[in-house]
């Protein structure tokens, strides 16, 4: 390999990684930036659940690719207190099992299958809050935790552990004051605004 040769292979790695580390970048620092005033940003109901099971990860994926800016999902808390992703609080109309979500486990729920908007069984299994997490972990996507607002502490700890503290938003009824006195000093807690009579309460994880 003559020195010409090996000179372009160093300028094309080269150009190839900052292309990848400005990609990246780009991914993770989007709602850090000021988003424009004309721009609206989109929020998927369950993520695409037309084409896939309501609040899967493929869902949550499929709205990804049509380009959503946020996705709302659902949680609920099993009986050995495990956060999954679903609306409802029986298993009966979203998944292959039956009965309430709070009297079965995690191991119980685990092996059962979403059904489709039409009630057919897919392959797609019930996420877990943490699973999804991991899952937008730096992708350009935020998520609206509906019902997380009652496992406030347990949510929170898990968006530390994950890293996604800034991609969530929670609403609540309570006044951000109220919350600041009882959650740790490096969060951000605003009232944006009123919605159906109820405060909307973003979270946000002050930058260092």
């Amino acid at each position: 390999m003559n020195h010409y040769t090996l000179q372009n292979i160093k300028k094309t790695s080269f150009l190839l990684g900052l292309l990848i580390a400005q990609v990246a970048l780009s991914q993770t620092n989007y709602f850090k930036q000021r988003i424009p005033e004309n721009k609206i940003l989109v929020v998927a109901h369950r993520g695409d659940w037309r084409d896939y099971p309501e609040n899967s990860v493929k869902a949550i994926e499929g709205a990804m690719k049509l380009g959503v800016d946020i996705v709302e999902i659902d949680l609920q808390k099993t009986k050995d207190g495990q956060l999954i992703v679903m609306h409802d609080k029986k298993l009966d109309r979203t998944t292959t099992g039956k009965g309430e979500v709070s009297e079965a486990s995690l191991a119980e729920i685990k092996p059962l299958f979403l059904k489709n908007g039409a009630g057919m069984p897919t392959r797609e299994k019930v996420p877990t809050l943490e699973e999804v997490l991991n899952f937008v972990k730096g992708k350009r996507i935020m998520l609206n935790l509906d019902k997380g607002w009652d496992f406030i502490e347990q949510v929170r700890l898990l968006t530390e552990k994950t890293g996604t503290t800034e991609q969530i938003i929670l609403k609540g009824n309570k006044k951000a004051s109220e919350l600041k006195k009882k959650l740790d000093k490096n969060w951000i807690i605003s009232s944006i605004c009123l919605w159906f009579g109820r405060k909307i309460t973003v979270f946000i994880k002050e930058m260092r």
